[in-house]
């Protein structure tokens, strides 16, 4: 099965979107598909803001698991629990990539890393470092 690489963004609003363009024109210049909303700019969306990518990765998570697929998700939010939680009731196997290296506010709690088939710890995987790290 062929591998696919989406980034699903969650822009804060119109303004966190500008600054965040040229990393989406990286992605896109690297054939990284990009999902999520497109609705930050509409005064509504800022009660929906927060979140709103994982939403979408769940859905694309359980469509990929029913066909067969195994997931690679770089990610360390605690609101992704609940879809390894059902991944791992549906024997789907899950590497997780994320640090245990940075502040506690942003590392991947222990209970997501523990339903993660394979953890990899970016801090501690060569293959994640530049050449000139």
């Amino acid at each position: 099965m062929p591998a696919t690489a989406i980034y699903y963004r969650d822009a804060r609003d119109l303004d966190e979107h500008h600054r965040l363009q040229r990393f989406f024109e990286w992605l896109e210049r690297h054939g990284i598909e990009t999902r999520g909303s497109q609705d930050f700019a509409r005064p509504w969306y800022q009660r929906e803001r927060y979140g709103s990518n994982l939403i979408q990765l769940a859905v694309d998570a359980m469509e990929a698991a029913h066909d067969g697929a195994s997931l690679v998700i770089v990610a360390g939010d605690a609101k992704l629990i609940p879809l390894l939680t059902r991944l791992e009731k549906m024997d789907v196997p899950v590497t997780l990539i994320s640090s245990l290296a940075v502040p506690a506010s942003i590392a991947p709690p222990p209970p997501l890393v523990d339903l993660a088939e394979e953890f990899i710890d970016l801090n501690e995987d060569e293959r994640f470092f530049l050449g000139s790290d």
